[in-house]
């Protein structure tokens, strides 16, 4: 009956109380068990049991088999929260430091550049050299032709994107964090469902 059901047995003890059934493989215990509970009915206990089969070395120390974790035995969900709001501010935090650079690189002096807020980069020119502001505003719209400029004062200006430019922007950072996730777990070898 189990060789037609391809379940391969490893030995068989029997007593006068207890019979014991050594599977080949364990995952045939569900449909042995199934078998014998057709096959004898309610009169008999069928009960299944998992063999401890660790090395008599290991047996010697009182050691324990490894016991799978999630990660082994069933897989592993992850949960991806990006903090988007906190990746436009630092980029924002970036090109104002950029700004700072281009000021100096081309010798703008008493150029103010603040981040007042998590969506703007204000720069106050009230201190520096009127003649430079034209350069310093050409160089900023070369290097970030998405930022739109909108003008407070003749010695202030703010620069921001548009709502869809910050859309896009969150849209890309998720791409590129699913990315580089997807790249560190094909790199453990861990396949994706």
């Amino acid at each position: 009956m189990l060789a037609e059901h391809n379940v391969e047995v490893a030995e068989i003890h029997s007593s006068a109380e207890l019979t014991t059934i050594s599977l080949v493989n364990k995952t045939d215990q569900g449909v042995l068990q199934s078998l014998l509970t057709k096959s004898l009915g309610d009169d008999y206990v069928i009960a299944s049991s998992t063999e401890n089969d660790a090395p008599t070395w290991l047996k010697m120390f009182d050691g324990k088999p490894i016991k799978l974790g999630l990660d082994l035995s069933g897989g592993v969900l992850f949960v991806l929260d990006v903090d988007t709001e906190r990746a436009f501010s630092e980029r924002l935090k970036s090109i104002a430091l950029e700004i700072k650079s281009i000021a100096i690189e081309n010798r703008i002096r008493a150029v103010k550049v603040s981040q007042p807020n998590k969506q703007s980069i204000t720069i106050d020119f009230s201190t520096a050299n009127q003649e430079s502001i034209p350069l310093l505003l050409a160089k900023i719209s070369e290097t970030y032709p998405g930022l739109t400029q909108k003008n407070h004062s003749d010695n202030q200006i703010s620069f921001s994107y548009l709502p869809q430019q910050q859309v896009q922007f969150r849209q890309e950072t998720m791409k590129h964090t699913l990315k580089t996730m997807r790249g560190r777990i094909e790199e453990l070898g861990i396949p994706k469902r």
